[in-house]
């Protein structure tokens, strides 16, 4: 019987995945010494180890041209590991990640420094047992050198005697020409199977939810369509600008907003409006997916308020469905409220891992169904591609930005913008998730 319930609810095309590295496997973070290992990477990979999830035996090279000491590589690699009541086991479990973590200093493109690299695994790998030696090469590094590095590793370091993989971060190319060329040049290289592109929202917990959510579920995969859909609303919303960022933004002339609206051209979604927005400097930090259904057919209501489905990504992970119900007490009025399935209430023993943690135990065990594929990337760039060479402008004039007070909702272009593809906005004083039943 408990066999039974541990195995219920199981998705079998996601169980049949590649080859899992359960042993004799080498980690290699080429770009150890700069700031995403140092902020994500290397915590990313505590964590897995951490709580057991990495495989027996595993062992942490960090690569990068920065020469330092095994001491100093240490102390990078643990600074964002975070500890705040000096826990004992965390310590020790630091101390530990710390033993089976070297470093290596060398160049990108030159085939002596890879060669180095080599010997150094070599090293490790004879304290292995048997032939087989699995490595997993973790690409945190700048766009501009991905292709030395990844020349580099498969005419160095490349295992003869198991399974070898690289993960490599986004940016995926600056619009489709350079990521075609991208794309074709790693393919070259290594296969697509070998290959796992990194986008850490889709290790989010919400968003790999949303495979169940909406497939596991008459009650709501019966209305999932254009007949009950209005407009379907993606939000990416953070409360802070480009301070610090001066290496990558003109603080002057660069767009931190942008709204645009797509369609899908199938039968199920002709003439639904899927509405993009994303800023920087705005009123708060919120990642959410907000499908609006259709009004009501009027006749017993007046002025009821659209039934939502919220999908919240960040911060604290919820899905709540927006829907209309009677007044409680002698009156009879229809008034907006919801049901609410927030995480941190719903399940308050459990652990949701952090998304660098769940990718990267997905590469491990060889599931690419949470990683960018090439023909996905392609076609996203066949989207925006056009846009940004507008914003550009490549084609004519540029456009001009539309100003927005630093910590307000946005330009102020924004709510006719969305009200035009079919969003209404409730009037009601709706607030989630509290209600004042004495102000409706």
């Amino acid at each position: 019987m408990s066999h039974h319930r541990h195995q219920s609810g199981v998705i079998p095309s996601m169980e049949a995945q590649s080859e899992e590295l359960s042993g004799n496997t080498v980690v290699i973070v080429l770009g150890a010494s700069g700031d995403l290992a140092k902020k994500k990477t290397f915590p990313a990979f505590f964590g897995l180890y951490k709580e057991g999830y990495l495989p027996k035996d595993i062992h942490i090279v960090g690569y990068a041209r920065t020469k330092m000491t095994l001491d100093e590589f240490h102390l990078r690699e643990v600074s964002y590991i975070k500890n705040p009541n000096e826990d004992e086991e965390i310590k020790t479990k630091l101390e530990s990640f710390k033993s089976i973590s070297t470093y290596v200093a060398g160049s990108y493109d030159k085939d002596e420094d890879f060669q180095a690299l080599e010997k150094h695994l070599n090293e490790i790998e004879a304290k292995y047992p048997g032939e087989e030696r699995n490595r997993l090469f973790y690409f945190a590094l700048p766009p501009s050198v991905f292709l030395d590095v990844a020349r580099g590793l498969k005419h160095n370091n490349y295992s003869k005697n198991g399974i070898n993989r690289i993960i490599i971060e986004k940016p995926f190319g600056k619009d489709l020409k350079s990521a075609q060329e991208l794309m074709s040049s790693l393919g070259n290289l290594w296969t697509e199977d070998e290959t796992y592109r990194i986008d850490h929202y889709l290790g989010k917990e919400m968003v790999k939810n949303m495979l169940v959510l909406r497939f596991a579920n008459i009650a709501l995969s019966s209305g999932w369509d254009k007949n009950s859909i209005s407009n379907v609303q993606i939000t990416f919303k953070e409360p802070f600008g480009t301070e610090g960022r001066g290496g990558y933004f003109d603080e002057f002339v660069c767009p931190t907003f942008a709204a645009v609206t797509l369609w899908i051209n199938n039968p199920r979604w002709e003439g639904v409006p899927f509405i993009l927005k994303a800023g920087k400097a705005l009123n708060e930090a919120k990642v959410e997916v907000r499908i609006q259904y259709k009004d009501v057919t009027q006749g017993i209501f007046k002025d009821i308020a659209r039934n939502e489905l919220v999908i919240r990504i960040q911060p604290s992970e919820a899905v709540y469905i927006k829907m209309n119900m009677k007044t409680p007490g002698f009156l009879t009025r229809a008034f907006p409220t919801e049901m609410d399935l927030t995480y941190k209430r719903r399940f308050t023993d459990a652990k949701i891992p952090e998304a660098y943690e769940a990718l990267i135990r997905d590469a491990f065990r060889g599931d690419h169904s949470n990683f960018v594929r090439n023909d996905e990337l392609e076609a996203a760039w066949k989207i925006f591609t056009p846009i940004l060479h507008w914003i550009d402008g490549r084609d004519g004039q540029a456009p001009r930005p539309s100003p927005y007070p630093y910590g307000s909702r946005g330009p102020k272009e924004l709510d006719g913008f969305i009200r035009k593809h079919g969003f209404k906005r409730a009037e009601s004083g709706y607030v989630w998730p509290l209600t004042n039943v004495g102000s409706v």
